[in-house]
């Protein structure tokens, strides 16, 4: 069954590219973020109010209803909140905050001098113009414009966008309280290509240093959603961590046939371990989930491999002390070589192994990536 907390933060979460971007999307993705919106506020049963039932959290909707965008002569956007580049209100003291009631009744669009709510441009691009079907002939009876002439769809996706914006700041507390994520204090890199995904190829990486400022741990887990591309190189690297300068402490690799392999020099014990693809990460392009937990104690060390919902246990008896993380390599080695090339929608990296965590994270990966098993 499908988790109502992890859904209503994920839709959350795509809508929320919106609140410091650009109002502007392909009609696909319009489609989508509508059927998201319904979902959240107009079913029949409201995912906000399903979810805020136990939460009891005070949602209250910006609208800036000085706000007047002219998109042509016959259309106004009216009611967009100005944002900074983190998300945050430029003008609170123009802020009218309303309840998901009055917010579904304010009227975002004017085309040709008829107004429209809210709730009229949700309904309207998710019931008719592709978000769950396209309904042209009965569209006409409750809108007074042509959707198809290229201002008034360009409005309706703007609309759209705009809408998506302010249900994302205004359902921010309610998300949160939702989210799978661990705490801050566990996590030390969210890499997010939210959204869609970013290519790395082999000669590309990402690297970053923590120096002296993390304290030493002895788990390590690292979940991720990624697709794989051809590899040029026999051990192609996705991801390294390293405890000194020139030490990895931990690193991450496929082979050419897309078996899974973990090398680990974790304080002088050098060992290696391996998950056989069969056929999960193949064909290429296959969008997969990754998780990753290594769990040391005095006497052993625990390692979790999980591809999808395929999962290998090992342990290693031998001494192994806590480490510091010293930095963190993205699609390459230490040196930033024998990269990995591959597509990265979403990659986690904690200093825990609780499997609570891993549970949560493959819960929200599964519903927002519309994975595979």
């Amino acid at each position: 069954m499908i988790d109502q907390e992890i859904s209503l933060f994920s839709d959350w979460s795509d809508l929320s590219q919106f609140r410091t971007g650009a109002r502007l999307t392909d009609p696909i993705n319009a489609g989508a973020l509508a059927l998201k919106l319904r979902r959240l506020l107009l079913d029949s049963n409201p995912l906000v109010h399903l979810v805020n039932q136990t939460k009891k959290k005070k949602i209250l909707f910006p609208i800036e209803p000085s706000s007047v965008e002219t998109i042509s002569n016959t259309i106004n956007l009216i009611g967009n909140v100005k944002t900074n580049d983190v998300g945050k209100i430029e003008n609170p003291n123009k802020i009218a905050l309303k309840k998901i009631d009055d917010f579904l009744k304010y009227k975002i669009l004017s085309i040709e001098g008829h107004a429209y709510s809210i709730k009229d441009i949700i309904s309207t691009v998710a019931n008719n113009l592709g978000g769950v079907h396209f309904d042209l002939n009965s569209l006409h009876l409750r809108i007074k414009f042509d959707p198809k002439l290229p201002y008034n769809a360009a409005a309706l996706i703007m609309a759209i966008c705009t809408i998506a914006k302010l249900v994302s700041i205004g359902l921010r507390e309610l998300a949160e309280s939702c989210s799978p994520f661990p705490p801050n204090s566990k996590c030390i890199g969210h890499y997010s290509a939210d959204p869609g995904v970013v290519d790395f190829e082999p000669h590309q990486s990402l690297s970053v240093t923590y120096g002296n400022k993390l304290t030493e741990t002895r788990s390590f887990a690292i979940f991720a959603v990624l697709e794989m591309k051809p590899q040029i190189v026999e051990k192609a690297v996705l991801y390294t961590l390293q405890d000194s300068l020139d030490s990895e402490a931990f690193k991450i690799s496929f082979n050419y046939l897309g078996d899974l392999i973990v090398d680990l020099h974790w304080t002088g014990n050098d060992i290696g371990v391996k998950m056989l693809d069969e056929g999960m990460i193949r064909p290429i392009g296959k969008k997969i989930f990754l998780a990753v937990c290594v769990e040391s104690t005095n006497e052993c060390i625990k390692i979790l491999l999980q591809i999808n919902n395929k999962k290998s246990n090992q342990t290693v008896v031998g001494n192994f002390n806590a480490i510091a993380p010293y930095r963190s390599v993205l699609a390459a080695d230490h040196e930033g070589k024998n990269g990995c090339a591959v597509r990265i929608s979403e990659l986690m990296i904690l200093t825990s192994a609780d499997e609570k965590y891993l549970r949560k994270f493959q819960k929200y990966a599964y519903y927002r990536y519309s994975l595979a098993n």
